[in-house]
């Protein structure tokens, strides 16, 4: 029989005031902007959004305990835009190194009262195809941007990296094009993913002259979730082995990911669904991944082994719950304390992981939350596998109220999704941020649902904000 015990978010319990959306105040310009032009030069500013803090390193799944590691590099290539056979075609590609870190090239803009910094910018100078400028005057440009780690596992077909693909590109790049709907995916083609950052913008060069400054945003590309609870439940399964694995199960997934139809403006204008300011006008809802072949019924995207929380799985105390207290181990003990300064609110557990967005699998329920005895992390990462002790339906608090664009394979479809009418049945969207833990009362006579968990969504701009403590 299950135990009749919530699982409480810790979030929730110490730390709501620091989970809040960003709104459009908040939007500030990058330094520089597009005024002060250089009257001798061609100049792009690259922006990436938020880039100085925890919330958008890039290059690591989302744990607690997994080494972060910032964005290296940003890769710059412009082609031409102009309505003739040189459409698409690469006109200059550039490859900024250190953009964060000891050596760091880029600097930080803005002042988020939420965040700090907005974000983090460079302004790059194309160079002069010997004394003629590189962008005619009267013509039209694409700029795409790419921010991405050293080691990053992402690839353009399986086996070459993005940072290979850009490296060569940027030695050799006559007569080769590049268009929007890059699709790149993970070498194992998992639908875990890595952050990676892209924006493009388009410009036109003035006729009477070809000197300016563009700036062009970069936003996170793939969404985030995350589970933080606390009061975990003690539950035995057949063969009185205790449950030890939490683990987040997807009813659907993607192993391609999309760059390709961004959001060009600043942070600030996408607002949440849900939250009651947005009016549909400047929100930016969209599935940017694909399959390569049909997906499983059921996905674990992440697991969260108990026994690296506590000390002993036990409940000597017999209220049903995993003992806290002394047999949780402290936050001191843990990696990321230790090289970051982040900690946890004693007896909580927290894993997540970045994604590939993907839709909502038909009227299945997209998201479950299951608690399961696994002899393995193997076992424990395989859906079906072990055995479970309970399962909490994670729903949304309110269905999203705008239409959500998705590709189909590779190609862009405005009308690929109508609106989502349901809380159980919902798409995963790009450069959202899911937190798993709140747990309604269970109180029949308000129609609560012990089975069932909340998910709460913000745009992950913000991602890990609420570590800092």
């Amino acid at each position: 029989m299950k135990k009749n015990i919530f699982l409480y978010s810790a979030l929730a319990l110490g730390m709501t005031g620091m989970f809040a959306s960003c709104s459009s105040d908040d939007v500030v310009e990058v330094s520089g902007g597009n005024t002060g032009t250089d009257a001798t030069a061609q100049v792009i500013e690259i922006a990436v959004d938020n880039a100085n803090s925890l919330s958008t390193r890039s290059g690591r799944p989302l744990t607690s305990e997994e080494p972060d590691q910032t964005i290296e590099n940003v890769a710059v290539v412009i082609t031409s835009a102009n309505a003739d056979e040189t459409k698409d075609k690469i006109v200059y590609v550039d490859v900024i190194d250190n953009w964060t870190g000891e050596n760091a090239v880029s600097s930080e803009y803005g002042n988020n009262s939420n965040t700090g910094a907005n974000g983090r910018s460079k302004k790059i100078t194309i160079k002069k195809n010997g004394d003629d400028y590189r962008l005619a005057a009267g013509s039209k440009y694409n700029v795409y941007a790419i921010g991405y780690s050293d080691d990053t596992e992402y690839t353009t077909n399986g086996t070459t990296t993005l940072k290979d693909y850009f490296s060569g590109l940027k030695d050799n790049y006559t007569g080769e094009t590049f268009k929007e709907n890059f699709a790149i995916k993970n070498k194992a083609g998992k639908p875990e993913a890595e952050e990676i950052f892209a924006g493009s913008t388009l410009i036109n060069v003035p006729e009477d002259k070809a000197t300016f400054v563009e700036t062009v945003y970069l936003h996170r590309q793939v969404a985030g979730i995350y589970t933080n609870v606390m009061e975990i439940p003690y539950v035995e399964v057949d063969g009185g082995n205790v449950a030890n694995y939490l683990r987040v199960v997807a009813s659907d997934n993607n192993d391609n990911l999309v760059l390709g139809h961004f959001w060009t403006g600043e942070q600030g204008v996408n607002e949440l669904p849900g939250n009651g300011n947005n009016t549909g006008e400047n929100a930016n809802y969209v599935v940017n991944g694909y399959r390569t072949a049909p997906s499983a019924t059921s996905t674990v995207l992440y697991t969260i082994d108990l026994t690296k929380w506590f000390k002993e799985l036990k409940d000597d105390n017999n209220d049903g719950a995993i003992d806290a207290g002394e047999n949780w181990i402290k936050t001191a003990e843990r990696k990321i304390y230790k090289e970051k300064g982040l900690s946890f609110t004693v007896g909580s557990a927290f894993g997540g992981e970045f994604l590939i967005p993907f839709l909502a699998n038909g009227d299945n329920q997209t998201l479950k939350l299951e608690l399961v005895y696994a002899e393995s992390e193997t076992v424990a990462q395989t859906a079906g596998q072990g055995k479970t002790g309970a399962t909490w339906n994670i729903k949304l608090p309110k269905a999203y109220k705008h239409a959500i664009c998705a590709w189909d394979a590779a190609q862009w479809d405005e009308n690929k999704v109508a609106n989502e009418t349901s809380t159980t049945a919902y798409s995963i969207l790009r450069n959202h941020l899911y937190g798993v833990g709140y747990r309604p009362e269970n109180d029949p006579g308000d129609g609560g649902d012990p089975d069932q968990m909340i998910l709460k969504t913000q745009t992950s701009h913000s991602l890990l904000r609420i570590l800092r403590t």
